[in-house]
């Protein structure tokens, strides 16, 4: 069995709590146990068991209900040691802090400790993962930040890298190291305070690799414009205002004859962070990455 492609196949969804919860039980739960250890009925939970009957991870289904086999056991404790200090915990803490960043201007990175999200898996960060998590995402390119010799993590911001890693499948570790989006502009930066007005600016990103300008033909803004007329129209009146202005803002952009693709990119990628924390909808969404789709060309 390839541990890691199926490892990575059942990350974040209910099979991985279900295998989890075998491990724990010993190795063997009721069908109706399997069900309330992952906070579904008795359908879903059948579903999961096909799932992790088709990965081979469990053995035949029986009256004493759902066994796990000798690579269930084994891959259950690897993703039960990954959760308390390994890859798991550590993605925990960098996507949870990428996302906070993400939903709203924030002073420094040090403050997401005290939030309720700073916690996975039972357990809450501690400060000194958040800082870790802060130097990772920072030297990966995926945040800006201001640091001095006293204080690291001031005025956090998650760059375009940073969003598509949020809505990447796999760790956030795994998009970088997979080169992440293939943006054709990359205007991030990470800038240090060494002292008094002495300011140093690292630009560019990641590879500092700075391209040369692009835009839109009109035909293409035209379409844009449309795309995105009809996703303010379909927006629900109860939605929330960030993503209104998020999209409007978006829009402006597209109308600006000076506008360049980098910009516009950024600005749709903004309007669909906005959509996806604030639970807009599905089509909204969907309506989002087409527009981003439509920019790329």
């Amino acid at each position: 069995m390839n541990t890691d492609f199926v490892r990575s196949q059942i990350r974040g969804t209910l099979a991985e709590d279900a295998l989890v919860a075998l491990g724990a039980a010993g190795g063997t739960l009721s069908h109706g146990d399997l069900a309330s250890a992952i906070g579904s009925d008795t359908y879903g939970a059948h579903e999961v068991y096909l799932e992790l009957e088709r990965l081979g991870l469990i053995g035949a289904a029986s009256y004493d209900g759902v066994p796990l086999n000798s690579e269930g056991r084994r891959l259950a404790d690897m993703i039960v040691k990954s959760r308390i200090n390994g890859p798991d915990r550590w993605d925990a803490v960098q996507r949870g802090l990428l996302a906070w960043i993400g939903g709203a201007t924030r002073n420094a990175t040090s403050d997401y400790i005290s939030t309720e999200t700073a916690t996975a898996f039972g357990v809450p960060f501690t400060a000194v993962e958040i800082d870790q998590a802060t130097e990772f995402l920072a030297d990966k390119g995926l945040i800006d930040i201001v640091s001095s010799l006293q204080v690291r993590g001031i005025r956090p911001s998650v760059t375009s890298e940073g969003r598509y890693a949020l809505h990447h499948h796999g760790t956030v570790a795994e998009f970088v190291k997979t080169g992440g989006y293939p943006i054709t502009d990359d205007h991030s930066s990470k800038v240090s305070v060494t002292g008094g007005s002495n300011v140093a600016v690292q630009s560019g990103g990641l590879g500092n690799v700075q391209t040369v300008t692009q835009t839109l033909s009109i035909d293409s803004r035209m379409q844009i414009l449309a795309k995105v007329n009809e996703l303010l129209t379909s927006l629900p009146g109860d939605a929330d205002p960030s993503v209104r202005a998020a999209i409007e803002d978006f829009r402006d952009e597209a109308a600006s004859d000076k506008s360049t693709i980098a910009i516009m990119k950024d600005k749709a990628l903004t309007a669909m962070v906005a959509a996806v924390m604030t639970g807009v909808g599905q089509q909204i969404v969907e309506g989002l990455a087409q527009l981003a789709q439509m920019i790329s060309g």
